[in-house]
């Protein structure tokens, strides 16, 4: 018994942005999550869009998932992730997922999902607008898992990150000034062609629980710290 995984948003969207990939140079990164007096934290469906040193634990819930052969599956999964700069502009990140798959007939099975791999390049913060962008590459390591879990097929996904704030749009007595906009876009592109059909989600209410860890609040300066970055001038 094989499920389709419940992708993520970075995983359903279909807009290709194959050119951004590696297109344009890095800069600095700011204060952790924020372009100017806003911050942008990462959400339980997408990530936020800066580069730092990240480790979290994210548990899923979706009863009634439908099986490629058409059965309703309990899809339970404890993904763990690790993110780290390489300079403050550029991290790279690591993860993997334990899945448990129950049928209505009473059969079970549970292993770890794919590995998963990624790179984040940012692209530019502008504190007085207060926005940000940036793009990355997932990628979904096919084979890499336990009998039965995870897809035997590589895919591949870029990824757009954005945010904008209404600090700078509207006046200050203007109540949509708190207001602010973030984001991802991203296309899945399968080695094999084949596309994940979201239909086969189900159609019950699930659940998310997220622990997240910003690695470069806790541990600033130890593992929180990039390992390539710029010296003061004295």
């Amino acid at each position: 018994m094989q499920t389709s995984r419940s992708f993520s948003v970075r995983h359903s969207m279909a807009l290709p942005l194959l050119s951004l990939v590696m297109a344009a140079a890095p800069c600095l990164a700011a204060a952790h999550g924020f372009a100017g007096k806003r911050y942008f934290p990462a959400t339980l469906t997408f990530d936020d869009p800066f580069t730092q040193d990240e480790f979290g634990f994210l548990y899923s819930y979706m009863p009634n998932a439908k099986s490629e052969d058409g059965d309703s599956v309990d899809t339970g999964s404890l993904s763990v992730d690790y993110a780290k700069s390489i300079t403050p502009g550029i991290a790279l990140s690591v993860g993997t997922a334990y899945t448990h798959l129950k049928s209505p007939y009473g059969s079970s099975q549970h292993g770890f999902d794919n590995i998963e791999v990624g790179g984040k390049i940012l692209g530019h913060i502008n504190e007085s607008s207060e926005s940000v962008w940036s793009y990355g590459l997932d990628i979904d390591l096919g084979g890499t898992s336990s009998h039965g879990i995870g897809e035997s097929f590589t895919t591949y996904s870029p990824s757009f990150y954005f945010g904008k704030g209404m600090g700078n749009v509207f006046d200050s007595s203007s109540y949509l000034r708190p207001l602010a906009v973030s984001g991802m876009v991203a296309v899945a592109l399968p080695d094999q062609g084949q596309i994940p059909v979201n239909d086969r989600t189900g159609n019950s209410v699930g659940g998310l629980l997220q622990l997240h860890f910003n690695l470069d609040d806790v541990f600033p300066n130890s593992l929180g710290k990039p390992i390539f970055q710029k010296q003061p001038k004295q």
